[in-house]
Formats: C-alpha cells, structure tokens, sequence
C-alpha cells in the first residue's frame, strides 16, 4: 500500500512539472511572437518616414523650416503636410489600429 502511495505521489509530480513546463513554454513562445511583430512594425514605419522623407526632398527645392506649402508628387499626398528632418515628433500609422512615435 505505502509502495502504490509513493508511486502515485510520483506520477502526480511529474504532471503537475510537465502541465507547469508547458505553460512556461506558451508563455515564452506568444512573448517572442510579440516581440517579433513589434519589430517588423517598427522597421515598417521607418521604412515610411524613409519614404516621406525622400518624397519631399524630391518635390520640393526649397528645403527652409516653416515653408509649409506641399507640392506632392502625386495627389494622393496633396493634402499632407511637408516631411523635413527638424525633430518635430510625427505619428505614423503602419497598420489598422496600431501607430508608431
């Protein structure tokens, strides 16, 4: 009887170690998934201020702070305001519902 009590109080170790390794390891997984994403989020609107930037530069020739007017290639971009590299703080949207400072 004491046998099968040690054999059971084993077995029920070993299940409660592997049922705590797993949720360590889901746990661990969904945090790298997430760190994953947040750096191809980031990398995509740097990739877009790059694009802004550079889209500016090529419409405009005068390159002075507070000239405000846009002159965009396109008119997708008419409405938008002048992309300079002066430190002012922008947001960028890179998907639905997420932005990037």
């Amino acid at each position: 009887m004491i046998l099968v009590l040690v054999l059971l109080s084993t077995m029920s170790i070993l299940a409660a170690s592997s049922a705590a390794i797993s949720l360590y390891l889901s746990v661990g997984g969904s945090a790298s998934m997430i760190q994953s994403r947040n750096y191809y989020l980031a990398e995509s609107a740097m990739n877009r201020v790059l694009f802004y930037l550079r889209e500016d530069a090529a419409a405009h020739d005068d390159r002075t702070l507070g000239a405000n007017e846009y002159k965009g290639m396109n008119e997708f971009y008419s409405d938008a305001e002048r992309w300079l590299a002066d430190g002012i703080l922008r947001e960028v949207a890179v998907s639905g519902d997420s932005s990037l400072r």
